[in-house]
């Protein structure tokens, strides 16, 4: 099985969605990529709001204070009046998406630089910020935690981030496949990733835009893919079905899909990411039913090459990749 990744305006992750009325509140992205005969390689990208994201920093210079919201995630090392002062981050991403008899293949760790920094100049500071991700051990409130009450963490399979090349450098695709896998495997003891620098020394630093950033395309996320074997009943772990064929086209596709709710909106992408059809159609909640669209629907002529079939329904986006070949 191939796991294949898709960028949308070079945007390293796997989806973006709004939700019917245009506000884009989606906390769950999803990415199908099986054919429903075999294995399922199932990717899901999540990336949370304010309300569901639990990410925060905690300050030694400020070590009983609790910043919750703040709309930046900085881990540094730095002076508070005049004495070395740190920030560390915290983040915890719902893993309860991921069946249990599911084989992990990657999980990608998505961090965007903060455009407009408070805590420090800019968001890649210094000439010795290189940083580590661990496992954090103990559990933690996002509206409690501080620089005293912070959790624990293991060194065991902690990702080394090396120095940043630039000011405004993202990471969009860490990969912290083997934290994941021990979360897994030690769920008891697992309660998301701290983000700290090696050497805690001034002035150094990163600063990342969190879930309560205003932007919403800045807002961390994390991707998982893994293979759900073919005796599992798909439609049960996914809680949504949808095919388009054939997935190599002239003029016509053709769209199956189990409705979650009473409105699902389908588009079509061209692979820069410009939506060329939009249709929103009265879905019947838990019931098959099946969409033609011809070429001549769409705003623009069609060219050969890789299209987007997008479908929304409640709070799930889905994306199939289809090639045009005429």
């Amino acid at each position: 099985m191939v796991c294949f990744w898709l960028a949308i305006n070079n945007i390293g992750y796997l989806g973006t969605g709004t939700d019917l009325g245009g506000t884009n509140t989606y906390d769950d992205f999803y990415e199908f990529s099986p054919d429903s005969l075999q294995d399922s390689v199932l990717c899901l990208t999540l990336k949370p709001n304010s309300d569901g994201g639990k990410d925060i920093h905690v300050l030694s210079g400020l070590p009983n204070t609790n910043v919750d919201p703040h709309q930046e995630f900085v881990f540094c090392g730095w002076t508070c009046q005049g004495s070395p002062c740190n920030d560390r981050a915290l983040i915890q991403f719902n893993m309860s998406v991921i069946p249990a008899n599911a084989t992990l293949i990657s999980a990608t760790l998505g961090l965007h630089a903060n455009p407009s920094p408070i805590v420090i100049p800019t968001a890649n500071y210094g000439s010795n910020n290189a940083f580590l991700i661990r496992r954090v051990t103990s559990p933690w409130s996002e509206s409690t935690v501080t620089w005293n009450t912070q959790p624990t963490t293991t060194t065991q399979n902690e990702v080394l981030v090396p120095q940043s090349t630039s000011s405004g450098q993202s990471y969009l695709n860490l990969d912290v496949t083997a934290l994941v896998n021990d979360m897994r495997n030690d769920p008891q003891n697992s309660f998301g990733f701290m983000m700290r620098l090696v050497n805690e020394i001034p002035y150094n630093g990163r600063d990342f835009a969190s879930s309560d950033h205003p932007d919403s395309t800045k807002w961390p996320s994390i991707t998982y893919c893994f293979i759900i074997p073919t005796g599992i009943n798909n439609l049960q772990e996914s809680q949504a079905y949808f095919k388009v064929t054939p997935t190599v086209f002239t003029d016509k596709i053709s769209v199956e899909f189990l409705a979650l709710s009473k409105k699902v909106q389908f588009e079509i992408l061209d692979i820069s990411g410009k939506v060329i059809f939009r249709k929103v159609v009265d879905g019947v909640p838990n019931k098959y039913q099946k969409l033609d669209v011809y070429e001549n629907e769409c705003s623009s002529a069609l060219r050969n090459g890789v299209y987007l079939v997008r479908l929304i329904s409640n709070d799930i986006v889905m994306t199939k990749r289809i090639v045009r070949l005429n």
